[in-house]
């Protein structure tokens, strides 16, 4: 398992918003609440119901992590290939450890840590950059994903 602190050498995360209107009234971020709104059952999507047809069209755009241990380590369950295009890198099978306080990186780990242990759902935006490449705007949703009976963490991530 690779280490994501040690893969993110030459990338930056920047000008991170919580609670992004941006992100909110994204139209793919849009309709992927409309369809996990209709799909789940007892307020928390399950992992089967991302393998049905209506969501297909999202999973390029998904990120699943899992919480590893108690000091907010995640493993990258799925990285999505749009998600790979615009970073230029799979992150499939990565460990995310935030080595940095007060970094982005904390800043969007946290959102994973509360999106798994209080099953809360919240949307960012921010500007990513890396290596000689120009910045790219991004926006993210967090919901919480039931996945062999244990709380994981699904983003949709976009960009524009």
């Amino acid at each position: 398992m690779t280490t994501v602190a040690v893969v993110l050498k030459d990338f930056t995360v920047s000008d991170i918003k919580s609670d992004s209107l941006e992100a909110k009234e994204h139209p793919l971020i849009c309709a992927f609440v409309d369809l996990r709104e209709r799909s789940m059952a007892d307020g928390l999507l399950n992992f089967d119901d991302l393998q049905m047809q209506p969501f297909m069209k999202f999973w390029k755009n998904f990120c699943i992590t899992r919480l590893v241990n108690a000091d907010k380590d995640y493993e990258i369950i799925l990285w999505g290939t749009d998600l790979t295009q615009n970073y230029g890198k799979d992150l499939t099978g990565a460990l995310a450890k935030c080595t940095v306080q007060e970094s982005a990186f904390e800043i969007l780990l946290t959102h994973h840590y509360k999106t798994i242990k209080d099953k809360q759902v919240s949307y960012i935006s921010g500007t990513l950059g890396w290596e000689n490449k120009s910045y790219v705007k991004w926006h993210q949703i967090f919901v919480p994903l039931l996945k062999n009976n244990k709380i994981c963490c699904l983003s949709v991530i976009c960009f524009s």
